[in-house]
C-alpha cells in the first residue's frame, strides 16, 4: 500500500517514537534501502543506526551499522546489553520469522522504547498471522502498552516498554 495523502508515513511514525523515546537508537530489521534512517537524517534527527536484512545490495551506505543476515541469526548474536530506543520490525512478514522478530526484539527495548511493527492493522482477538502475533507476544506482555497507529493506511502496531 501507499501512504495516503494528509496520514502520517511509516518514517513519520518511526521518527515520531524515536523521539518520544528520549533517545537515538534505532534497529531496523528489513531495511530495502534504508529510506527509513536516510530521510529521517534528512531532516534533521541525530539517529545511531542499526539496520538487518538478508539482502543488503540495496541499502548502499546511510550511515550506521548495515548488517546483511537474517535477522533469526541477528538476534543469536546479541547480548542483553545490546539495546535500542525503537525497534522497527518490518521485515520478513510471515509467521514464524515476524513473530521471533518480536519475542527478541521486545528484550532489547529499555523502558519509555518502543517496538514498532509494520503492515499491522488488527490485534484484537481475531487478528491472525502478524497480528496474532503482536497480541500474543507484546500485547499479552504485562511489561508492554500496545496500541495500533490510528491514522496510518498500512497499519503500525505499538508497543511501549513501560516496565
Amino acid at each position: 500500500m501507499v501512504d495516503q495523502p494528509g496520514e502520517p508515513s511509516h518514517i513519520d511514525i518511526v521518527e515520531e517514537y524515536l523521539k518520544k523515546s528520549g533517545g537515538n537508537r534505532l534497529l531496523e530489521i528489513g531495511i530495502n534501502e534504508c529510506e527509513v534512517v536516510r530521510e529521517i537524517r534528512r531532516r534533521g534527527t541525530n539517529v545511531d543506526y542499526t539496520g538487518v536484512d538478508i539482502n543488503i545490495s540495496n541499502a548502499g551506505n546511510p550511515g550506521g551499522r548495515i548488517i546483511g543476515m537474517d535477522s533469526r541469526d541477528f538476534w543469536k548474536t546479541l547480548t542483553e546489553q545490546d539495546m535500542w530506543n525503537v525497534v522497527f520490525i518490518d521485515g520478513d512478514h510471515a509467521c514464524p520469522t515476524v513473530a521471533i522478530d518480536m519475542q527478541e526484539g521486545k528484550k532489547h527495548v529499555p523502558i519509555g522504547g518502543f517496538v514498532l511493527c509494520h503492515d499491522i492493522r488488527d490485534i484484537s482477538e481475531k487478528a491472525t498471522g502478524a497480528g496474532g502475533a503482536f497480541r500474543d507476544i507484546l500485547l499479552a506482555d504485562e511489561c508492554f502498552s500496545c496500541s495500533v497507529h490510528p491514522n496510518h493506511t498500512d497499519g503500525m502496531a505499538i508497543a511501549q516498554r513501560i516496565k
